[in-house]
């Protein structure tokens, strides 16, 4: 699932339709997200407003208009948000078309696990997708003080407490995996454990995975492109996240692999300790 890095990537190659004109829209019609579909009355109540900014709060994409209302994409597996000609055939699986004159903002999404609103921008905060999300470890940055003091309220594990979004919005499980390597911390570590030292440390390597894998324009492993059709290119500069068995890049130690809750946890046995 795109995280972060990859959603903040795509929200910064949207650049180009920022001050487009919405001339139409256009859905599938077919479930996304808990199999809801695309809620086609709000969507065309965009027709007619124009694109002011391209924000992201965690690993929502936000359209501002110069009215209320607000776009909510999300991208879930397998979305991809694209910017095409409008000569360009759609591509498989597309859900949801703003036609933008000469180009169009494309939603495609394979799996349709992705969400699609329309918002009132004042009371966003309201929405059900964006009332329960923490600070943005990016737009907001990691108070160290606060961080260390979510933690001591969580009994979870560390590996699982930075999924919990009403914590950090955005961290997923690639950067997770690769942030707890970086703070030399054992994912099964209780997160109420954790010292004050040592959560700052966290939050600082929280906030230096996340840049780095921006800076690389994200993660694909499969169905990650940016908004102009570009993989990123992170996947070639992952420390432990994918690599069980391999050599750790700091001690040499071999990379184990564990599942927590469901999820895939990539770790030093020597380097990362409680």
């Amino acid at each position: 699932m795109p995280e972060l890095p990859e959603v903040e990537t795509v929200r910064r190659t949207l650049a180009p339709v920022v001050g487009a004109t919405i001339r139409g829209t256009w859905d599938s019609g077919k479930g996304l997200h808990m199999r809801r579909k695309p809620p086609r009355g709000k969507l065309k109540k965009l027709v007619g407003a124009t694109i002011t900014a391209a924000r992201r709060h965690g690993k929502y994409l936000l359209l501002d208009t110069d009215t209320p209302l607000t776009l909510l994409i999300h991208l879930g597996m397998t979305g991809r948000v694209l910017i095409h000609a409008t000569s360009i055939a759609r591509p498989p699986h597309t859900h949801l078309v703003l036609d933008l004159g000469d180009r169009e903002l494309r939603f495609a999404d394979a799996r349709r696990f992705g969400q699609i609103d329309v918002l009132e921008r004042a009371k966003e905060r309201q929405h059900p997708a964006l009332e329960i999300l923490g600070p943005d470890p990016i737009v907001d940055g990691i108070d160290p003080v606060a961080f260390a003091a979510r933690a001591k309220t969580k009994k979870s594990i560390l590996k699982v407490f930075l999924l919990d979004q009403s914590v950090l919005a955005g961290v997923g499980n690639i950067y997770a995996s690769e942030a707890l390597w970086r703070a030399k911390l054992k994912p099964t570590t209780r997160a109420h454990k954790l010292t004050a030292t040592s959560a700052a440390q966290l939050a600082k390597a929280i906030d230096e995975t996340l840049r780095n894998a921006l800076d690389n324009g994200g993660t694909t492993f499969s169905d990650f492109i940016a908004a102009d059709g570009a993989e990123g290119y992170n996947e070639d500069y992952l420390w432990v996240y994918g690599r069980e068995g391999e050599p750790c890049l700091r001690c040499k130690t071999k990379i184990r692999r564990t599942v927590h809750q469901g999820r895939a946890t990539y770790y030093c046995p020597t380097c990362q300790t409680p």
